[in-house]
C-alpha cells in the first residue's frame, strides 16, 4: 500500500466534494483529511500515471503564504519516499 500525503499551501483547505468523487478512481481506496493535510491511500503504485486532482478553497487570507508539500511513500516502509513542493503562482 502507498500513501500520497498532500500538505496544502497555507490558508487553503480541500474541496470536500472533489475528494469524495475521487473514491470513484479504482486506485484510490480511501482518504483522510486533517486540517490542510490530506492522505490518499492506494493499494499499489503502478507504472501508469495517477492524477490526484481536487480544488482548494481559500479559508483564510495569509500574508506570507508558505508552500505545501506532496510526499509519496510506502505505507509499510515510510523511508521509501519522494517529496515535491507545492507553490501558489497566481491569486485566482
Amino acid at each position: 500500500m502507498a500513501v500520497i500525503e498532500v500538505d496544502l499551501i497555507s490558508g487553503y483547505i480541500p474541496e470536500k466534494q472533489d475528494l469524495k468523487q475521487m473514491l470513484n478512481d479504482v486506485h484510490i481506496k480511501r482518504y483522510e483529511v486533517d486540517g490542510r493535510k490530506i492522505n490518499f491511500y492506494i493499494d499499489e503504485l503502478v507504472v501508469e500515471d495517477l492524477c490526484v486532482n481536487f480544488r482548494v478553497i481559500r479559508e483564510v487570507d495569509v500574508e506570507d503564504v508558505k508552500p505545501g508539500t506532496i510526499i509519496v511513500y510506502d505505507y509499510y516502509q515510510p523511508e521509501l519516499s519522494i517529496s515535491k513542493w507545492l507553490a501558489c503562482f497566481a491569486d485566482v
